[in-house]
């Protein structure tokens, strides 16, 4: 989590640390989180299959 910390502290708008990062509380159930940093992907300009997948996942 540290590194996308780092990243993000640097460019805060790094779509694929947001993306990476998301899928880490995705992954430890922190779905809040996750959804509240792939919203920010999507309002940053990412439109990608990865995306968009792991959002479904989330309904």
């Amino acid at each position: 989590m540290d590194i996308f910390n780092k990243v993000l502290s640097i460019d805060c708008e790094n779509h694929y640390a947001l993306m990476d990062k998301g899928l880490v509380f995705l992954e430890i159930g922190r779905y809040a989180e996750a959804l509240d940093l792939f919203n920010k992907c999507l309002i940053n300009g990412l439109d990608n299959y990865s995306l968009w997948f792991f959002l479904k996942l989330m309904l």
